[in-house]
């Protein structure tokens, strides 16, 4: 639960709480009066509205007054002259609408206290004591209201009261609900269905006059789905008296138990909104206030902005003897449910999983683990960030072998690597012709040399995908920070690259930007460098500042816990990734790590409030040592082969893919101790996934589509895999041995050309005992957990967008 400062009150700060369930829904609440600020529900497209009207701050709630998204009480409703008789006692109210009372008091009342409030079990429990006589009634008396959200995408308002006298207790939630989205206008073409046969007609004081009156052959007949607007201008003396709906309605089969009593759909019927309560009277208004507000968002409230439908004790209850009791105490405590449950849960789940990855996507993400290659003049005057001064001929790589380097990488288990063939200093390792800051004005084999055609005929050998790194930033030629002249030098170094070396897998960007000899900074043309690519080598996948892998955030290796592909369209806003890539040689960056306000980025919560998805899966990248190029002081530093393994895990089996930085010497060969680590982290990885336990168990499955059973996970292939139908998310997997075996990792990998969607699972031993709890899984997981000697595993699959699937199954 996110806690964040709303404001101050009298000198006392308030806050904000924000709930989040797993179907997309989020509601955010204060402990200023309980107010519900913001409650975001999907739509049958699985875009999420947020319905609930507010205001941007504590003070306006405070000062516009209407009871927005607030607690009401200790009584709700009205009383007739502001009095009531209690065991022979006459109780005084505030008189605050003419000679009666409303909601117990305007200006001192529940919705304007700071309530206490704590995080219980993943609810909001807002806990709050009133004096004996306070605010007009008896008892020392505590209240507590617990907000949640439930898996059924109901926001779920739970009411207990303690009192030691017998008091009235009658709150309610008086939130404006608009469908449409709060500011849509008017509620008139909102559709309403209210289960209840008879309604308390009213004074013209707006008193019930104790009559319990059918709904039948009246405007207020609901009990089908109606236009709002209908009847609401009909010739009718209730209707008059109250400028519109203003009424509570006598909710059909009050017994105590919770039941649905209303049903509420939008204008364009792709929300809906069902009123769950054991209450027996619910208050519907229909929002007559006159006067046009300001909310929240500068959204404009007018007349008929949005419709309340307060469940409670009947209006003027203490008064009313025929009316249900609302009289509790200490043989009587207080304990009322109210759930507003809203619809399309699967919608937003059909919406998730029809974004799927490209080819070109897929391609990549099989790489799974790849290698970056560092190497420039700065490998040679032992600085990270050259500026563009370095002499051509202080490059020298005199044993340069690439071959050796797609042996190492190789060795570790690696399937590609990316080659800087030009860092921010602008020297080229290959001969451009748009410059002379090139291998071709070094010694290195008498100018003739061509690093980027050593490395990409070495991989073409040697098996594995070759990648291109270009920075835009050039801190060398001088039309850098001349607009389209620099564009056009770059996309001719582009061009060069993507011509004359044969397939190209990978072209990696990043976002610094600084400035040029010129003093000044450049605006890329990303899209006329995209449409380049994509042109000369459509296969290739545009890294980082790109369309197709994301960065993940940081450089040290640091993973989520919960990795989506399936993301929001904005976080491909180059401009942004750009802005926060690093823009300086700063160690600090180097060792940075996740935000904990970038942990989510794709949960239903998240997504459903976006308009534009995207696959676009994560890439982890970090060096074998502290610096990205070669430092000979850091010989004694590299990565230990567990450091490198655990990485490992939480990024390839984490759904991400693992790009690990190996900076050559100025040999021009990878140094001894870097390649004794990659062959040490390759034996590991070998030995490790060598034997599939798997292969040996009797495998079994409580849901599964013929054609898609559960013998399909035991191969490495996407042609076959298991899937349940469709609505079936809760899946057990098992698989029993005939003698017990040694267990530490589980290997799960989706068909993720059906899309992402498992959110949830546990792996368990026969006992029952979890040995993993785990969230996504994507492309693939590797479950990490102490070595447990079993003869049966469980893999429970408690939740998946639609249904989930698994192509592979893997025990080791």
């Amino acid at each position: 639960m996110k806690k964040e400062y709303f404001g101050t009150v009298d000198g006392r700060e308030v806050h904000l709480y924000t709930l989040q369930n797993n179907r997309g829904m989020e509601a955010v609440i204060s402990d200023l009066g309980g107010l519900l600020v913001r409650l975001y529900v999907p739509d049958r497209n699985g875009i999420a509205r947020d319905v609930a009207l507010g205001f941007d701050t504590p003070e306006e709630y405070l000062e516009n007054g209407g009871f927005f998204g607030a607690l009401v009480g200790p009584n709700a409703n009205r009383i007739d002259r502001a009095s009531y008789t209690l065991h022979g006692r006459v109780y005084q109210l505030v008189k605050n609408e003419g000679e009666n009372n409303i909601h117990s008091d305007r200006q001192r009342g529940v919705h304007r206290r700071i309530w206490e409030a704590k995080e219980e079990a993943g609810a909001l429990l807002l806990s709050l004591s009133l004096a004996d006589g306070e605010l007009g009634f008896p008892g020392n008396r505590r209240l507590s209201v617990r907000y949640e959200l439930t898996e059924k995408n109901g926001l779920r308002i739970t009411y207990d009261g303690e009192s030691d006298q017998d008091t009235i207790f009658n709150l309610t939630n008086h939130s404006y609900f608009n469908l449409d989205g709060h500011g849509a206008g008017s509620i008139e073409d909102h559709r309403l269905l209210l289960e209840a046969d008879a309604y308390t007609p009213v004074r013209a004081d707006k008193i019930p006059t104790g009559e319990i009156a059918p709904v039948e052959n009246t405007p207020l007949d609901f009990r089908s789905l109606k236009r709002i607007g209908e009847r609401i201008g009909a010739d009718d003396a209730q209707l008059k008296i109250a400028g519109g709906y203003d009424h509570n309605w006598v909710c059909n089969g009050y017994d105590g138990r919770l039941r649905r009593i209303a049903l509420v759909q939008s204008r364009d019927a792709a929300c809906s909104m069902e009123v769950y309560t054991d209450l027996p009277g619910v208050q519907f208004y229909s929002g007559n206030f006159s006067r046009s507000l300001r909310g929240k968002d500068g959204a404009g409230y007018g007349f008929r902005g949005g419709l309340a439908l307060e469940t409670q004790f009947y209006p003027d209850t203490p008064n009313q003897a025929a009316f249900p009791s609302s009289v509790f105490g200490p043989k009587r405590p207080y304990h009322t449910v109210t759930e507003y449950r809203f619809g399309n849960t699967e919608a937003l789940d059909r919406r998730l999983v029809s974004v799927t990855p490209s080819h070109r996507q897929l391609s990549l993400m099989q790489t799974e683990f790849y290698a970056f290659v560092h190497f420039t003049v700065n490998t040679f005057t032992g600085r990270e960030w050259g500026d563009g001064t370095e002499p051509e001929t202080c490059f020298h790589p005199e044993k340069l072998d690439a071959a050796q380097w797609v042996r190492a990488v190789k060795a570790a288990g690696m399937r590609g690597l990316i080659l800087t063939c030009k860092h921010h200093d602008g020297f080229c390792l290959w001969p451009s012709k748009y410059t002379s800051h090139s291998v071709a004005g070094s010694p290195w084999k008498d100018g003739r040399g061509d690093v980027v055609r050593e490395a990409a005929d070495a991989c073409r050998e040697g098996g594995i995908g070759f990648g291109v790194y270009l920075s835009p930033w050039d801190r060398n030629h001088p039309a850098y920070g001349s607009g389209k002249p620099y564009d056009d030098y770059f996309v001719h170094q582009l061009t060069e690259l993507l011509t004359q070396y044969g397939p190209i897998r990978s072209v990696w960007f990043d976002g610094a930007c600084g400035e040029g000899p010129n003093g000044k900074k450049q605006r890329y043309d990303w899209e006329r460098y995209y449409e380049t690519i994509r042109r000369l080598q459509p296969e290739a996948c545009i890294h980082v500042c790109g369309p197709d892998i994301r960065w993940c955030g940081n450089e040290a290796g640091d993973t989520r816990a919960s990795e989506w592909s399936v993301v929001p369209g904005r976080t491909r806003d180059t401009e942004k990734i750009a802005s926060l890539s690093q823009q300086s040689d700063d160690t600090k960056f180097r060792q940075r790590r996740i935000a904990a306000t970038d942990a989510d980025l794709g949960s239903r919560a998240i997504l459903a409030r976006e308009a534009e998805l995207i696959w676009y899966p994560a890439e982890v990248n970090t060096s074998i040592r502290p610096g990205w190029f070669y430092h000979a002081e850091e010989d004694g530093q590299v990565r230990t082969r567990e450091a490198l393994a655990e990485i490992y895990d939480r990024s390839v089996g984490g759904n991400a893919t693992f790009l690990l930085n190996i900076p050559p010497t100025p040999d021009g060969l990878f140094h001894q101790n870097d390649v004794k680590r990659l062959e040490e982290l390759g034996e590991h990885l070998r030995s490790v996934f060598s034997d599939n336990l798997l292969e040996q168990a009797r495998l079994a499955a409580t849901h599964q589509e013929p054609g898609h059973e559960i013998d399909c996970v035991r191969e490495k292939t996407d042609s076959r895999y298991y899937r349940p139908a469709d609505g079936v998310r809760d899946v057990n997997i098992t698989a029993a041995f005939d003698k017990p075996v040694w267990v530490s990792r589980v290997v799960l990998k989706e068909n993720v050309r059906l899309s992402q969607r498992i959110e949830a699972f546990t792996i368990e031993d026969e006992t029952g005992r979890v040995l993993y709890r785990g969230t996504t899984v994507g492309y693939q997981k590797i479950a990490v957990f102490p070595k447990t000697k079993l003869q049966t595993l469980q893999i429970h699959i408690t939740d998946a967008r639609v249904c989930p699937t698994l192509e592979f199954v893997g025990v080791y």
